[in-house]
């Protein structure tokens, strides 16, 4: 009777593995394929997600005001707000906790990297940052536009207002 319920229960196992489709009789699979690749095509390798054309650029609300503490090498940290605006313009202040003159504003323009998820902020005066835009929040990106590691890499996060 045990070995009787438990072929019942493997049965069913397997069962629930595949769908029949009562309007033409064929067998489909029900495993989740969203996520997969042809094999051989131009994505199959390099990434292992379907690109369905969703990005940080198009698919979340991005514009806004985003504000943290970024590490500072001489001062215990930079107050740091940023705004980004619909019409890639920003403007940024940074406040250099403990110093003289502590305060710098700056306004540029929004340039969107190929990938629709990371911004460089260019200003009108001085370098250009790297940020990953993400659900809430901007995340500072080195030069090379690799993330920060390591134990301070929490500190690099802008939180969305």
């Amino acid at each position: 009777m045990k070995r009787l319920i438990g072929l019942i229960l493997l049965s069913s196992l397997f069962a629930c593995n595949t769908a029949n489709n009562q309007e033409d009789g064929t067998t489909k699979n029900t495993e989740d394929t969203s996520n997969s690749i042809a094999p051989g095509s131009a994505n199959a390798t390099a990434n292992p997600q379907l690109n369905d054309g969703h990005n940080a650029q198009n698919s979340l609300d991005w514009f806004g005001t985003y504000e943290g503490t970024l590490p500072c090498a001489d001062c215990p940290g930079i107050k740091t707000t940023i705004v980004l605006n619909q019409n890639n313009t920003y403007s940024k202040t940074s406040e250099y906790i403990g110093k003289e003159n502590p305060k710098f504003d700056e306004e540029g323009k929004i340039e969107w990297h190929d990938n629709g998820r990371d911004i460089t902020l260019i200003p009108t005066k001085g370098e250009s940052e790297i940020y990953k835009v993400i659900e809430g929040s901007l995340v500072m990106l080195d030069r090379e536009g690799n993330e920060i590691t390591g134990e301070l890499a929490p500190h690099y996060i802008l939180k969305k207002l």
